[in-house]
């Protein structure tokens, strides 16, 4: 029996060599043979080398892709509906339509190569931005701010004081007891009269 279970075992080892030997390149003529030893120590004086040219790139396609981005930021605020939106709010609405929209992702990946179709993608999008903009209320405080700030600039300057004659505050805080009630009994003769 062992030597049944040997047989398709010596048939696959002698394909496999087979294999092994035909999958070798050819020698060219002249060439010298690199050993396994000097592979390895080649290899292993080009990894720091591989891995700064990988850093490398990677930082100038970040960079590349940062600049891409702010420019169709930039892009999409051109608008006169879209120039008091926020960076981030445009840029989380890039991110958006870009994991959303296949047409917009195909469109940004193929930037470089297709820039027509990479521009026409920005001005739907600037139109989708637009439209969405227009949804949002409007800030109620900042035009609750504006309106006091322009109601106070046309008041008097200081409409705590009701004459010339009267003290401004830091004059009242001064005041000596007997001071102030003096002032007291004026304001309340002044208040019945």
């Amino acid at each position: 029996m062992a030597t049944e279970t040997n047989k398709p075992d010596d048939k696959l080892d002698a394909l496999l060599k087979e294999f092994e030997q035909d999958d070798k390149p050819a020698a060219k003529p002249g060439a010298k043979a690199v050993q396994p030893a000097a592979l390895q120590e080649l290899l292993k004086e080009f990894k720091p080398v591989a891995a700064f040219a990988r850093g490398k790139m990677l930082e100038e396609t970040r960079a590349g892709v940062q600049k891409d981005v702010d420019e169709a930021i930039s892009a999409l605020l051109e608008a006169d509906e879209t120039k008091g939106v926020p960076k981030r709010l445009v840029k989380g609405f890039l991110v958006d339509l870009y994991n959303e929209d296949q047409e917009f992702k195909a469109a940004f990946d193929n930037r470089t190569k297709n820039k027509s179709a990479w521009k026409g993608a920005l001005a739907k999008a600037k139109d989708d931005l637009v439209e969405q903009v227009k949804t949002l209320p409007q800030n109620k405080v900042r035009s609750d701010v504006e309106a006091a700030k322009a109601a106070v600039a046309g008041s008097k300057s200081n409409p705590s004081r009701e004459s010339a004659s009267d003290p401004d505050a830091g004059a009242m805080f001064a005041m000596s007891d007997q001071e102030w009630n003096k002032y007291l009994a004026k304001k309340s003769s002044e208040a019945r009269a």
